[in-house]
């Protein structure tokens, strides 16, 4: 979710009512803060600062010619974590914390849009998830979400003690094995793989030709890997990997196209989400002694889910009690 670093306001996650929000990997701790001081309006952000990364990973944004392909990251408040070896992800991990980070992300695998690697790479081994794991404990942190887009990366994350599983392509039943064991939830970003593959992102380069070639040779396996995913009954939470906070609600309208049931999006999107941000025990459902934290829907997302896809969908929303967007 790096484009939350980028956002003029928070309002693009309040108006189609999402809040708490995890940033994962973009999104400096002092936009946090702004949020929670009410200067700015925004929801209850937690962020993940800077993903960690071997050299030549997912998260190294150094091309072969050394070009620096992400220039504008704010070098202080998002500090480097470009990491190999146990020694260095564990400064890697401390390096996040100094920073304000409430989780830490790691690049498991190769990705999408990174040019120098693949979905099909594993990349940190075991020995190196297990340290990020046990420096974030150490630190209280609420947890470490995986960037994962294969078999391998995603089950040497799991080994390791991840706290979610990023994206999910690839998942196998050994995998799944490893996620009902432990009830680690995938967040399987559907948004993101539709996304990105839209026209006026490629022809502006947003979505570069490399990516374009890989994500549209994983578009096919999207519906096997999740349906599989939804008949051993893995836990699922809500997430998107980002572009604009008006869109986020059009996850659950895919959650239900790719096999969830409406009531299932939902929880993925509530409870589930509230439990993975370890946050339950103030938002996720409406009981008496929780925070007031709603969107009201001019809708039946149970007869109608797909309408989750039309922004002006939710007609209001309320945040701490307050009502903060009214389309009424």
């Amino acid at each position: 979710m790096r484009v939350a670093a980028r956002l003029p306001g928070g309002l693009e996650f309040l108006a189609p009512g999402v809040r708490p929000v995890r940033a994962a990997g973009g999104a400096p701790a002092g936009l946090k803060r702004l949020f929670a001081s009410g200067t700015w309006p925004g929801p209850r952000l937690q962020v993940s600062c800077t993903p960690l990364s071997i050299t030549g990973g997912h998260g190294d944004g150094i091309s072969p010619s050394g070009v620096d392909l992400d220039p504008d990251r704010p070098r202080v408040e998002l500090p480097d974590a470009i990491a190999d070896g146990v020694d260095e992800v564990r400064r890697a991990v401390r390096r996040n914390v100094r920073a304000g980070a409430d989780w830490i992300k790691v690049m498991a695998t190769g990705g999408v849009y990174s040019m120098m690697d693949g979905p099909d790479a594993v990349q940190y081994s075991v020995e190196e998830l297990t340290a990020i794991v046990e420096e974030a404990r150490r630190a209280d942190l609420r947890g470490v979400l995986a960037h994962a887009e294969n078999a391998g990366g995603i089950k040497n994350a799991l080994r390791a003690g991840i706290s979610s599983i990023e994206h999910g392509d690839g998942l196998d039943d050994e995998a799944i094995d490893l996620m009902l064991e432990r009830d680690v939830p995938l967040v399987p970003t559907l948004f993101i793989s539709y996304e990105m593959l839209k026209p006026e992102y490629v022809a502006a380069g947003i979505t570069p030709p490399w990516a374009v070639e890989k994500q549209t040779a994983l578009l096919p396996a999207i519906r096997r890997w999740v349906g599989r995913a939804v008949e051993r009954r893995v836990r699922f939470a809500m997430g998107t990997d980002g572009f604009k906070g008006s869109h986020l609600p059009t996850e659950l309208a895919l959650m239900v196209d790719h096999g969830l049931t409406p009531l299932d999006a939902l929880r993925a999107a509530t409870i589930s989400a509230a439990r993975l941000l370890r946050v339950d025990d103030e938002v996720g459902t409406l009981e008496v002694g929780k925070v007031a934290d709603l969107a009201l829907c001019g809708f039946d997302p149970f007869a109608e889910p797909a309408r989750w896809s039309d922004p002006a969908a939710v007609v209001a929303v309320v945040q701490g009690g307050k009502v903060v967007v009214d389309r009424r």
